[in-house]
């Protein structure tokens, strides 16, 4: 959820924080090895037992594994491994892609997840979707798809950082899981950015996983509409999120927002990589970055070094082999659900089985918990009993939890 209802919350930092975790800044855990340029991708490099902030009947790792950047040359990052209580033979494997949606490496999904359950911690605020993967029985990935850099809506990276995660689960024995284990993946909002990405760049990155499925929830397929539609919104705050990332991401991205946003632009760019998602919501709720910029928004992401890093950016361009479950809220106030027709659209013609869900009545903080029920039980069909999936079909309804029990 790119958005969080705020209420009354408070920012500072909680109580007894020298008992908590290190950042991964200062957490060797999180360095890497010094010959890990020569490992494979998806190899576990270090791995510890971790206590989580929130409650969950699973135990808890996190793996160090070898990865690529968006560049394409080596990289690491972490991903957190949950295992279900109770045996189950040929357990499947849902990696599940928590909204993040920050530029600071200090929003790490691994981290957050071990900090103290605040309405300011995105991260443990996913916990009921943490909580129905484990209830299936589901081994469970929750990948730092950022990456140590803490890139948010890049191209490919997210895929592959997704991906190496899966191969690094497939790896660590105490999981019991193998190459042919069923796998799935799920994520919603910047989540199903994630999400998409990764399914787009299985079929050329990890061809050899057991993919059987992914649902994407409001996936953010062309980030600059959603530049457009949040300015100076209450949902404002994703600009000044997509601005930091990318121009921290992207050589050419950042020469033309330091040749065209003020000083004071700059300044809160740098606020925004210092935050974690709920936080600058609140912060920059209502900005209009238009007054950051010497030319009109519309104009600047139009600009050849700007558009080109856009057009990048958006999903589409590869389709997935694997079947798609994707839901979209009719109204919501970040993605124009005519970007999500077209990805649809795109997918379908390239022959990836899809099956689209539109909710009429959602926004997007609800469509999370609506679409939760169905897209997990879609999933399901996937992971437990192998459904065949064929073809393509849409659906409108009033609400999402009409679905629920889809298979």
């Amino acid at each position: 959820m790119i958005v969080t209802a705020l209420t009354c919350i408070g920012l500072a930092a909680p109580a007894h924080a020298d008992l908590l975790p290190a950042p991964p800044q200062s957490d060797p855990f999180y360095d890497p090895p010094a010959d890990f340029t020569a490992t494979a991708p998806g190899t576990v490099l270090r791995s510890r037992p971790v206590q989580l902030g929130i409650s969950v009947p699973a135990t808890a790792w996190q793996l160090l594994y070898r990865t690529t950047d968006l560049d394409g040359g080596a990289d690491i990052t972490a991903t957190t491994v949950l295992l279900p209580e109770g045996e189950r033979a040929n357990r499947p494997l849902a990696a599940f892609q928590a909204y993040e949606n920050s530029s600071a490496p200090e929003c790490a999904t691994s981290y957050q997840l071990r900090l103290p359950d605040l309405p300011t911690n995105a991260a443990t605020m996913q916990r009921p979707d943490i909580a129905q993967l484990l209830d299936r029985g589901w081994a469970v990935s929750i990948a730092d798809f950022e990456g140590r850099r803490a890139h948010f809506a890049v191209a490919d990276e997210p895929g592959y950082m997704i991906l190496d995660g899966i191969r690094a689960a497939e790896h660590f024995a105490p999981l019991g899981l193998t190459e042919q284990t069923p796998v799935g993946l799920y994520g919603n909002s910047g989540g199903g950015l994630a999400t998409g990405w990764a399914a787009e760049t299985q079929p050329r990155y990890a061809p050899e996983l057991n993919l059987r499925g992914a649902s994407i929830g409001t996936p953010v397929p062309v980030p600059s509409d959603s530049i457009r539609k949040s300015n100076g919104t209450v949902t404002a705050g994703l600009g000044g999120d997509l601005f930091a990332s990318l121009a921290a991401a992207y050589p050419d991205f950042d020469d033309a927002v330091r040749a065209h946003m003020s000083p004071e632009g700059l300044a809160a760019l740098d606020t925004v990589r210092s935050e974690c998602v709920i936080a600058n919501n609140f912060r920059f709720m209502f900005t209009d970055w238009q007054r950051y910029l010497d030319l009109p928004l519309d104009q600047f992401l139009t600009l050849p070094p700007v558009s080109a890093v856009l057009d990048r950016i958006m999903l589409g361009a590869h389709a997935p082999t694997a079947p798609v479950f994707l839901y979209q809220d009719v109204h919501d106030e970040i993605i124009s659900v005519e970007s999500t027709d077209a990805l649809v659209d795109k997918y379908c013609a390239a022959g990836t089985p899809v099956t689209y869900v539109r909710d009429l009545t959602a926004d997007h903080t609800s469509i999370g918990d609506a679409g939760r029920p169905a897209a997990i039980g879609w999933l399901s069909g996937r992971l437990d009993t192998d459904t065949p999936v064929s073809g393509c079909g849409t659906r409108d309804v009033r609400s999402m939890s009409e679905l629920n029990g889809l298979n």
